[in-house]
């Protein structure tokens, strides 16, 4: 089977939009990964700060915390993905030349 050059051309293309997706995604990612514990730390050192360390210490003990950002996990999802149809594409691209 032959693949017309601009099918060829469509392949690369599917390449290059879903890798920018992939950079983007995995860019969301590492933020929210970051934001949400210092986050958390800067209000236990205010609470630290107005209540004292025996009250702040009893709050960790009761898992006092953050949950994740729920966009974390789609933004994780979506850069697998994209990244799957990346490589599918740029596979298909590198058969169709051969």
């Amino acid at each position: 089977m032959f693949l017309r050059a601009q099918d060829i051309g469509f392949l690369l293309a599917i390449d290059w939009v879903a890798l920018a997706i992939t950079i983007a995604a995995g860019l969301f990612a590492l933020r929210a990964e970051y934001a949400r514990p210092l986050a958390a730390v800067k209000k236990l050192r205010d609470m630290r700060a107005e209540m004292g360390d025996a009250i702040v210490a009893e709050q960790i003990n009761k898992n006092f915390g953050f949950l994740p950002n729920p966009l974390h996990k789609w933004a994780v999802g979506t850069m697998v993905c994209s990244f799957l149809i990346a490589l599918m594409s740029v596979c298909g691209f590198a058969i169709a030349n051969l």
